[in-house]
């Protein structure tokens, strides 16, 4: 799995210790256009490539 893929399982956040992560909740389906919205940012700013972003934005479309 990429390290660009790790911020839909933690965020690593500076406020806290280096040590503790902070969890997303499972995604509903009312959070999807959101998540993929998320990953087009991802793209944008080169921390996915678009092999990456298609494959996550057809998972997530298919949970709808």
């Amino acid at each position: 799995m990429s390290d660009a893929f790790k911020w839909l399982i933690g965020v690593e956040q500076e406020s806290l210790n280096e040590s503790q992560t902070v969890y997303l909740e499972a995604p509903n389906n009312t959070d999807i256009p959101n998540q993929i919205r998320q990953l087009g940012e991802l793209l944008k700013d080169g921390l996915l490539t678009q092999e990456e972003f298609n494959q996550k934005k057809k998972e997530l479309l298919s949970r709808l």
